[in-house]
């Protein structure tokens, strides 16, 4: 189960946006998660 999201999880985070069509050539969900632990450095 996860945790409910509160304000001061909110207020500690950082929140990110992607386009995923223009992320990659692919524009695939899963080309964009294959570099997830590239974008979180």
């Amino acid at each position: 189960m996860l945790q409910p999201f509160t304000n001061e999880i909110a207020e500690s985070s950082v929140i990110y946006e992607a386009n995923i069509r223009q992320y990659s050539s692919e524009g695939t969900f899963n080309t964009f998660t294959k570099d997830l632990p590239k974008l979180k450095q």
